[in-house]
C-alpha cells in the first residue's frame, strides 16, 4: 500500500510545483518582468526530477515512478463534466491542476465545515447566494476547501491569498479570509462585491475577477460541487441557473421576432441569453440566416449579435455568452458553439475550444468567422421533457444511432449483450425511460461504469450505463418519463460515447427494443 500512496503524494506535489512555477511565469509576463525562457523551464524541470527521484527510488519504481512522471505527459482525465449546470469538480491538492475527481462523498468534516463557514460569512455580509457558490468554487479550486498554511510563494489559506491580502493569521482565519474574498483586502485588492456585474457572470469569470489567476477557467470545474454544498447548507437559498431536476433552464418568453420557428432547445437558448445578457438586443433565428443545409432553417440555431464586438468589452461579453452556452450545454440542448473564430462541440468536449474554419469557401469576413456574434446550434428537443406517453426513449430523438442490440455476442463482451446501445455524443442527456424511483446512482467500478438504476412499477427496472456524469441529487429521487438523470459518456468497459440501456423484469434482462415497442416507443 505504501508505494501507491506515496506515488499519489509525489504526483500531487509535482503538479503543484510545476503549476506554481507556471503561475509565477504568467504573472511575471503580465508585470513585464520577463521570465519563462527555455533555459529557465529546463532548470525547473531538472530541479523537479532531482527533488523527487530519491523518493521514487526508496519507495519503488513501479507505481511511484508512474506517478512522478505523470505531470509531464499525457492529457488530463476527461472528467470536467456537466453533472450540474457547469461541470464536475475535483480532488485533494489538485486544486491547482484543473480537473480531478472530488465529489460530495470525498469531502471530510473539516472541508464541509469550511464550506459552511464561507456560506455563513456570506449570509452575515448580505452576499446573495450566488456569491457563496463563487466563493466555495474558488476555495475548492485553490485549496480543496482545506485551510492550509502553505502554497505558491506566500499564498496560504482557503483562498490561497497572498501577503498583500492581510497578515498570515488573518489569511489563515476562515471567517476573515472569506470576508476578504467577498469585500476585498483593504490593501488594493478588490473582493467579489467590488466587481461590477458579478451576478451576471459565470462562476469562473467572477472568481477570476477576484483571484486574477494564471488559469482563469479553472474554477468552472468546481461549480457543481459548490452548488451542491450551498444546497445542503444554505437553508433553501435559491440560486440563479440552478438547473436541478428536471433539466431545462427555465427563462421567460421574450417578444423577440427571432423566437418564431425555433425548436424547444433553441427557445431555451435565446430566452436564457436574453435574460442573462440584457445588453444584447439583436438575435437571429430562422428567417434571417437561412441556408438549405444549415441549422438555422430547421430552427436549431440562434445567433446573438454582440454590440461593439471589436472592442475589448464587446469581445469579453461574447466570450461570457459563449462559455455560458458551453457550461449549460446539457441544460439547453446545445450541440456546438462558435465565437471569435473558435468552436466548441459536445462530441469533442475533451478538445475544448479549437480553431474554427468557415464552411463557406473563401469567406473570411467577421460574420463568417463569427467575430461579431455567438452562434449556438442545438439538438432540437434534448433539454426539455417530452410530452409523449408513459414511456420515452432514454436519449433525445435524432441524437443517436443504435450500435449494438440485445443478445449480440462476440469479442466485445464477456457474455452476450444484455441491453441496447444508443451511440450519441458525450454529454447528450440520458433520460428516465418512464416514471420511477432512482435506486442506484454511482460509479459501479466495473464494466458498467457510471450507472443509474430506476425501479418502476410491476417489477420493472431500467439501467443507464457508461454515463459521463450523473445528475446531482438523483439517488432516491422520484423521476418522471423523460427526466434527465445523467449524461451519455464512455466510462467503464466502453469503446466510445454511448448509453447502454437495459430493461429487467423481476431481475431478468429483457430485450429493450421489444420492451419499448410494446410501450409505444420506437428506438
Amino acid at each position: 500500500m505504501a508505494a501507491p500512496v506515496v506515488g499519489v503524494a509525489i504526483k500531487t506535489l509535482g503538479k503543484r510545483f510545476l503549476k506554481g512555477f507556471a503561475k509565477q511565469q504568467v504573472r511575471r509576463r503580465i508585470q513585464g518582468s520577463g521570465g519563462g525562457s527555455k533555459r529557465t523551464w529546463l532548470i525547473v524541470l531538472v530541479a523537479a526530477v532531482t527533488a523527487f527521484l530519491p523518493i521514487a527510488l526508496v519507495v519503488g519504481i513501479g507505481a511511484t515512478t508512474m506517478a512522478l512522471f505523470a505531470p509531464f505527459g499525457g492529457g488530463e482525465d476527461d472528467q470536467a463534466l456537466a453533472s450540474d449546470c457547469f461541470g464536475q469538480p475535483q480532488q485533494v491538492l489538485q486544486a491547482a491542476n484543473g480537473p480531478s475527481a472530488v465529489g460530495m462523498s470525498s469531502l471530510d468534516e473539516d472541508q464541509k465545515k469550511n464550506a459552511q463557514t464561507i456560506i455563513a460569512t456570506g449570509k452575515e455580509l448580505k452576499v446573495p447566494a450566488y456569491g457563496w457558490v463563487v466563493a466555495i468554487a474558488t476555495a475548492l479550486q485553490e485549496s480543496v476547501l482545506r485551510n492550509i498554511g502553505y502554497g505558491d510563494r506566500d499564498s496560504v489559506g482557503l483562498f490561497q491569498q497572498r501577503a498583500p491580502w492581510g497578515t498570515f493569521d488573518e489569511r489563515m482565519d476562515p471567517i476573515i479570509s472569506s470576508t476578504k474574498f467577498y469585500t476585498g483586502s483593504g490593501h488594493g485588492h478588490r473582493g467579489l462585491l467590488d466587481v461590477p456585474g458579478w451576478q451576471s457572470m459565470s462562476v469562473t469569470d467572477a472568481a477570476q475577477e477576484v483571484q486574477v489567476s494564471g488559469f482563469p477557467y479553472a474554477y468552472a470545474d468546481d461549480e457543481p460541487l459548490a452548488r451542491r454544498l450551498v444546497e445542503l447548507y444554505g437553508d433553501g437559498a435559491q440560486l440563479p441557473g440552478d438547473c436541478g431536476l428536471p433539466p431545462a433552464l427555465q427563462c421567460p418568453e421574450t417578444d423577440l421576432a427571432a423566437e418564431n420557428g425555433l425548436t424547444q432547445d433553441a427557445l431555451i437558448v435565446i430566452r436564457c441569453f436574453h435574460k442573462s445578457f440584457p445588453e444584447v438586443e439583436t438575435y437571429y433565428g430562422v428567417g434571417e440566416r437561412q441556408r438549405p443545409d444549415g441549422d438555422h432553417i430547421n430552427g436549431r440555431a440562434v445567433d446573438a449579435m454582440i454590440p461593439d464586438y471589436k472592442s475589448a468589452a464587446g469581445n469579453a461579453l461574447g466570450w461570457r455568452m459563449a462559455n455560458f452556452a458551453k457550461a449549460n450545454a446539457s441544460r439547453m440542448g446545445v450541440e456546438y458553439v462558435i465565437f471569435d473564430a473558435q468552436i466548441w462541440s459536445v462530441n469533442r468536449n475533451d478538445q475544448g475550444w479549437r480553431p474554427y474554419e468557415s464552411n463557406i469557401p473563401g469567406c473570411t469576413t467577421d460574420n463568417c468567422m463569427h467575430l461579431n456574434h455567438v452562434h449556438v446550434s442545438v439538438f432540437g428537443n434534448a433539454a426539455v421533457l417530452p410530452d409523449t406517453g408513459e414511456w420515452v426513449l432514454p436519449v433525445p430523438p435524432d441524437s443517436y444511432r443504435l450500435t449494438a442490440r440485445f443478445g449480440a455476442c462476440g469479442d466485445r463482451w464477456s457474455n452476450c449483450h444484455t441491453g441496447l446501445d444508443f451511440a450519441a455524443p458525450g454529454g447528450t442527456p440520458a433520460r428516465a425511460a418512464a416514471a420511477g424511483t432512482v435506486i442506484y446512482a454511482q460509479a459501479s467500478g466495473g464494466a458498467y461504469g457510471n450507472m443509474v438504476k430506476i425501479q418502476h412499477a410491476n417489477g420493472v427496472e431500467t439501467r443507464y450505463c457508461h454515463l459521463r456524469s450523473i445528475s446531482p441529487g438523483a439517488l432516491g429521487a422520484s423521476v418522471i418519463a423523460g427526466q434527465m438523470i445523467g449524461e451519455v459518456g464512455t466510462t467503464g468497459n466502453s469503446t466510445g460515447n454511448h448509453l447502454h440501456f437495459e430493461t429487467r423484469v423481476d431481475g431478468v434482462a429483457q430485450d429493450p427494443e421489444i420492451f419499448l415497442r410494446f410501450h409505444g416507443v420506437q428506438p
